[in-house]
């Protein structure tokens, strides 16, 4: 991605001036958001606690229905006013008849608005408890109740709205009237159906305190709705109707019942309360937004359209073939800068000419240097030579019988032919090998002086390791180490696991390290990877080691260098 400092200085002005605006405008939006969404949520809160509130008191209306109804359906002078037929048992209907007129009065003045309480037992025994019937639409209401109830196949109490087919609208409760069987003693047995009826309007009465711009549903289980606001039931297309101008809605489950409410909210009620916050901010940004294009403008003019005319004319210059431009400018610092330009230029003319001078001087050592290079190239021994020369002696060796210059011909053929194949990373074991053929070597040189102890365990065998590791350290130990023995030197090669590594040690009982020379070289091994800063008195030794893992490796591997009491131990560390 395009670094913003590498914009032209136009794209970069109108980025730097017009995001603020945007950033102001996107606050704008959020803020508005927020407080659509605050006052929606605090709108419907307050709304919410109103429908709570109508729930509780539906809820209590109803609670109290349904322990009226249990009052009189589990009486049993209920059960004697509907199953009394005879003439001897009209004394006990007219006492029954009286006892319940009591408690149906002590219920009205619970429940106002029962209007009238049925007893059905069939179509012909239709028997009102309170109130008296008022017309045959009633009567025929109850039949119609009667009919639904068995359709339905209830077995319990149910509530329902009804509208009869002469217009008449209703808030019944229906529920079974239990008797003792007598054949069956503790047996309760039901044949009959009382029936509450309310006023709708009566039962509207605790709602008189709500919301005018709130309009409250109740629905049944048969999605027939009771509006408070105006204490009408609504159709189908009102509802709809309703819907559109009172967008916002919350429903509420009436606890313990098969009704819920709906509470339908006049969206004008939240647009209200935050337009006139949300124009004010929207005069803001337009005059800010004013504001950035007139500064913009004399930006523009004053300072960025000159600095594009120094650009162009800086595009335009090559010094490289003579041709320059001369840089003009305003009174000010971009003058300033158009000055020292011109004085840049003509020095920069000088050094050009100069630079053309040693150019061709400098090509001629080139030459001259790669010549030397090849002729270095063409003095170098071929190492495929060497190995057939050594194998020659080998042969001429054996055929006169001196074995011990046939074994070194043949342990240095083995380091030739080692040192020249393809692969840069070996085992443990192709390295461990070469260390025994060239140990098998400075053995015959030395005779005794040395001796050589192998601790290395043998699931190490097939770890990777840089080819020739390990033989410079311990030709290091044979001709430093040893330098001033005649014998007795002792040459340790051991691994070990350590962590997630394998670490490798020789280790030596020679003279040791002086200090000074061992800061040195553990310096150098803390910028190994760093060429300039090896010391060409080391040669191919640990340094180019430790330089040759870290590239090979990580530069978490390499060489460590420790003095031992007596000698010296060499560690490398490896990847597992």
């Amino acid at each position: 991605m395009k670094k913003l400092i590498d914009f032209k200085l136009k794209n970069q002005f109108l980025l730097y001036t017009f995001s603020p605006l945007l950033f102001i405008l996107i606050l704008q939006l959020i803020y508005t958001i927020y407080m659509a969404n605050q006052t929606e949520n605090i709108t419907n809160q307050y709304f919410k606690s109103q429908v709570e509130s109508l729930s509780a008191s539906f809820e209590t209306e109803i609670n109290n229905l349904k322990k009226a109804g249990e009052t009189l359906a589990f009486n049993s002078s209920i059960s004697d006013l509907i199953n009394s037929e005879s003439r001897d048992e009209y004394y006990n209907q007219y006492n029954a008849m009286k006892y319940i007129e009591e408690i149906v009065v002590s219920v009205k003045k619970f429940i106002p608005s029962i209007t009238n309480i049925f007893l059905i037992k069939d179509e012909y025994t239709i028997k009102s408890i309170y109130g008296g019937i008022t017309s045959g639409d009633q009567i025929q209401t109850i039949k119609d109740i009667k009919q639904l109830f068995l359709e339905l196949h209830s077995e319990g109490p149910f509530f329902m709205f009804y509208k009869s087919e002469y217009g008449e609208e209703m808030f019944l409760y229906v529920l079974p009237v239990f008797y003792k069987d007598t054949n069956m003693p503790g047996y309760l047995k039901s044949d009959s159906l009382l029936v509450f009826i309310c006023d709708i309007n009566k039962m509207s009465t605790f709602t008189a305190d709500t919301d005018k711009d709130v309009i409250y549903t109740i629905k049944d289980f048969q999605d027939n709705y009771l509006v408070y606001g105006n204490n009408s039931i609504l159709s189908d297309s009102e509802h709809e109707e309703l819907t559109k101008k009172y967008v916002n809605s919350i429903t509420y489950n009436i606890p313990n019942t098969d009704f819920y409410i709906n509470c339908f909210i006049n969206t004008k009620i939240s647009d209200i309360k935050f337009n006139t916050v949300s124009y004010f901010f929207t005069i803001s940004v337009l005059f800010i937004f004013i504001c950035m294009i007139i500064i913009s403008i004399l930006w523009n003019r004053n300072i960025i359209s000159p600095i594009r005319h120094i650009a162009d004319q800086i595009s335009q210059t090559d010094t490289t073939y003579g041709k320059v431009c001369k840089f003009y400018g305003p009174d000010n610092e971009i003058g300033v800068i158009c000055d020292r330009l011109n004085d840049m230029i003509e020095s920069n003319k000088a050094m050009t000419a100069q630079i053309f001078n040693t150019q061709s001087k400098l090509y001629e050592a080139e030459i001259l240097k790669q010549r030397s290079d090849y002729s270095a190239l063409q003095s170098q021994i071929n190492p495929h030579f060497l190995y057939n020369i050594l194998a020659s002696i080998k042969g001429l060796a054996q055929l006169n019988n001196v074995k011990i210059i046939g074994d070194m011909c043949q342990a240095v053929s083995s380091i030739l032919r080692y040192s020249i194949k393809g692969n840069d990373i070996v085992t443990i074991n192709d390295e461990l090998n070469i260390v025994k053929q060239y140990i098998v070597i400075m053995s015959t040189r030395f005779e005794d002086r040395f001796s050589v102890e192998y601790s290395i365990p043998s699931d190490l065998y097939n770890i990777r390791i840089p080819k020739m590791s390990l033989q410079p350290l311990v030709e290091n130990s044979i001709y430093h180490g040893f330098e001033d023995m005649d014998s007795g030197g002792i040459i340790k090669i051991s691994g070990r696991l350590e962590n997630d590594s394998v670490i490798l040690s020789v280790y030596d009982n020679g003279c040791g390290i002086q200090d000074e020379s061992m800061k040195k070289i553990c310096d150098e091994l803390e910028n190994s990877q760093n060429l300039s800063s090896i010391s060409s008195s080391n040669g191919v030794g640990i340094v180019n080691i430790d330089r040759r893992i870290k590239l090979l490796m990580s530069s978490s591997y390499g060489i460590s260098l420790y003095n031992a009491d007596p000698g010296t131990i060499v560690e490398i560390k490896l990847p597992i």
